[in-house]
């Protein structure tokens, strides 16, 4: 099963970028990011943690960006929602006469290592509002947000 936790974070800070300083509710965001409103809110609390967001409770309240998009990176997003390496590795029986089994688990943890260092500096490099200069790209230059605007009233 794939996990789509860091595609959910990025689509939802957009979503906060795209309305300024607007508190977003989780039942909105989740709305436009086809997912339950609870996944929302299980991710607001790490993406506060990570000082990327500010909520505030209340009929009135919702979730901010809490930083400009131009100062938040797709790193410090994926930091914040992902708590594994980009694969598991799993610990094989040592049979001191296989040399495959003997190893394997080596090899893979160094694999793993170039694959996360790889991810790290693809990552670091790309901000927020670079996704949403994309977004503006993919829609011939303009964030088309009528639809959303309808639903937020």
């Amino acid at each position: 099963m794939q996990n789509s936790r860091f595609a959910i974070a990025v689509h939802t800070l957009a979503l906060m970028a795209n309305y300024e300083d607007k508190p977003l509710k989780s039942e909105f965001i989740s709305c436009f990011v086809k997912t339950n409103p609870v996944v929302i809110r299980r991710l607001l609390p790490e993406l506060a943690k990570a000082n990327l967001v500010e909520t505030q409770p209340g009929a009135s309240g919702g979730s901010r960006l809490k930083r400009q998009p131009e100062e938040i990176t797709l790193w410090e997003i994926y930091q914040a929602v992902e708590t594994n390496a980009a694969f598991g590795v799993h610990r094989p029986s040592l049979e001191e006469e296989c040399t495959v089994s003997r190893n394997i688990e080596g090899v893979l943890i160094n694999i793993q290592n170039r694959v996360d260092k790889a991810v790290w500096q693809v990552l670091r490099g790309i901000l927020l509002a670079e996704v949403l200069q994309m977004l503006k790209e993919e829609n011939g230059g303009a964030i088309n947000d009528e639809k959303c605007r309808e639903y937020q009233k």
